[in-house]
């Protein structure tokens, strides 16, 4: 059991490693997610190619991520499924415009939802390993996921501009949960550094 712990966090410290990638896509959600609220006017099509972007961005930063981890382990496992899965969104909706005209709030939800799971899930590890700040993580990862439900029954009960305006508060909320996030990892990465 001791072995499979050890084992565990060996593969933990360096996947964490690379926090910052999760602090630089945070980032650049919340500066797209203002943008977005500052001109709601912007365009559908402008919109799913900024949200593609973000979504791509992330992906690779996600492949990149499970390359670099050596073990295998099941965590591994998810971030390369995460990463393969917004790599193939993030194209769709850079580069198929009537696709994303019809699903952007489907897709965009989804992947918040997706995201929001994944934020849960680690929040849940870190306060296995006794880490400061897990119920923090928690708490962001179901605001996430409150979030999601709203931008995907957007279509259902507004109108585009609501979806606009929705869609730019969930980034805003999913790129400060990230930026956060990957706080905790930076946390994590020296308390592994110092203590394994």
């Amino acid at each position: 059991m001791k072995n499979k712990l050890l084992q565990r966090v060996e593969t933990s410290k360096k996947m964490i490693r690379f926090w910052w990638a999760t602090s630089v896509v945070g980032i650049l959600m919340i500066i797209v997610g203002l943008v977005m609220m500052i001109f709601p006017t912007i365009s559908y099509l402008v919109l799913s190619s900024i949200v593609g972007v973000v979504i791509f961005v992330s992906g690779i930063s996600n492949l990149a991520l499970a390359a670099n981890s050596h073990n295998i382990m099941v965590g591994k496992v998810w971030v390369f499924a995460s990463g393969i899965v917004e790599v193939l969104l993030g194209f769709i909706l850079m580069f198929s415009v009537a696709v994303s005209e019809l699903i952007l709030p489907v897709l965009l939800g989804l992947w918040m939802l997706f995201k929001a799971l994944n934020i849960i899930g680690v929040s849940d590890d870190m306060s296995i390993l006794e880490m400061p700040g897990a119920s923090w993580t928690m708490l962001m990862g179901i605001l996430t996921l409150l979030c999601a439900f709203i931008v995907i029954s957007q279509p259902l009960i507004f109108g585009a501009t609501a979806v606009v305006l929705w869609s730019s508060i969930a980034l805003i909320i999913l790129g400060a949960t990230l930026f956060l996030y990957s706080l905790q990892l930076k946390k994590m990465h020296h308390h592994f550094k110092d203590n394994f």
